[in-house]
């Protein structure tokens, strides 16, 4: 059970998220208007897939429903090769083409089980997970496809392919959580990311070496193409890690849930060491990412109850933000800036070393009325945001404690 301090932290995160980030939520037309997975074709051509199939032919703005078959069910990914030729699956193995931009949808059927995962690598090869733990590949489009049972897995929750040989899928053997690869197009597979707690729920390749997996409370990155894993910093309040996905080198967002029935973008610059919160909103799910091609600037999060879209990389972060990775020589903690405040402020951090960083605030009767950080960060320069809206006029102190080190500082609230 989390205690009322993270309860009061995660509201006064909420209340930056407006004026800090720039996500932008969108409704989608339809009874459900609920988006379980995204894909930019171009700049302006964007697909979403959930209960229904939506386009939208002007950046995210405006959608169209696409899909008026005479069986519907919830879709869970779609992607597409092109402006024409795309894909969807979804439950009860339903697996739908177009080949004319979304305007017609062929459906077929895979199996009978829900596909929960899609991946192709050309108009022609493409690989289907299934929550039955197969692995479904096909050579010709969709038309026909052959299955594969790796035994070490027996639910899976996505699928990654890098070429036609290459590829990995994530899930989980009961209740620990798995990455699997495969070096022969899906015949033979071999674990690689094992005993994690639940199932893992999406793993993502940038290149052959990096890549990284999604999971309850924590996210993996390897740079050796799987064959050993490190956990990275994410935010404390991340309940699930849903997609990641990285838009260059060093800059990458991951979605998922967060406690408190909020839905959450998480940022990296240090391509995937620490991620930082940069939007958190009422759906209870940020299910997936996208990103225009060759952009990093427009993008795209589907929600449980539509999309987001952002035209300036997300905006600003929530909270806690990198302003520097050079190693420091010493701790410091700066005065807050402005002071006196009403009510937002802002306070900078300097870490010399790796490790445990907490930041909390005390009104003058002693009493912790907000905890900013409580996480462990990476050496360097930090700025957090402090939103003092829901307290009153008056003196505060705010304090950081690590291992090696503790200072405190007072600041005036005046409204």
């Amino acid at each position: 059970m989390k205690t009322k301090v993270l309860i009061s932290l995660f509201t006064l995160v909420l209340l930056t998220t407006a004026a800090n980030s720039q996500w932008t939520e969108y409704d989608l037309p339809g009874t459900y208007g609920n988006s379980n997975d995204i894909v930019s074709v171009t700049n302006q051509i964007i697909f979403s897939a959930g209960h229904d199939i939506h386009k939208s032919t002007n950046g995210g703005i405006n959608w169209v429903k696409q899909t008026n078959l005479a069986y519907e069910n919830q879709r869970t990914e779609i992607q597409f090769y092109n402006s024409s030729t795309g894909w969807s699956c979804g439950a009860d193995g339903s697996f739908m083409k177009t080949t004319n931009g979304g305007t017609n949808w062929v459906e077929t059927f895979a199996g009978f089980e829900t596909l929960t995962g899609l991946d192709f690598i050309n108009s022609n090869t493409g690989y289907l997970s299934t929550e039955t733990g197969k692995v479904l590949k096909t050579t010709n489009g969709g038309s026909n496809w052959t299955s594969y049972s790796p035994s070490q897995i027996s639910y899976l929750t996505s699928v990654f392919f890098l070429n036609d040989q290459t590829g990995w899928a994530s899930g989980s053997q009961g209740t620990t959580g798995k990455v699997i690869r495969t070096t022969n197009g899906g015949l033979n597979w071999v674990i690689q990311l094992n005993n994690v707690f639940n199932a893992v729920d999406h793993v993502y390749f940038r290149n052959a070496e990096t890549g990284f997996a999604g999971c309850y409370k924590k996210m993996y990155r390897t740079t050796n193409g799987g064959n050993s894993w490190d956990t990275v910093n994410i935010h404390s309040d991340v309940n699930d890690i849903k997609c990641v996905l990285m838009v260059s080198v060093t800059t990458g967002y991951a979605t998922g849930s967060f406690f408190g029935n909020s839905g959450g973008v998480i940022k990296t610059f240090d391509g995937g060491l620490n991620w930082y919160l940069q939007w958190a909103g009422s759906p209870n799910s940020a299910n997936s990412i996208s990103f225009a091609p060759g952009s990093t600037a427009n993008g795209w999060v589907s929600t449980n109850s539509g999309v987001l879209r952002t035209t300036n990389s997300g905006g600003e972060l929530i909270g806690i933000q990198p302003v520097s990775n050079i190693i420091l020589e010493k701790y410091e903690l700066s005065q807050n800036y402005p002071n006196p405040f009403n009510p937002t402020t802002n306070i900078k951090l300097q870490i010399p070393e790796s490790g445990l960083v907490k930041l909390v605030v005390f009104d003058v009767t002693g009493r912790q009325v907000a905890e900013l950080v409580n996480e462990t960060l990476m050496a360097g320069e930090y700025k957090v945001d402090f939103n003092a809206s829901g307290l009153t006029s008056g003196v505060y102190f705010y304090r950081i404690t690590t291992a090696g080190f503790s200072d405190a500082k007072k600041m005036i609230l005046v409204k």
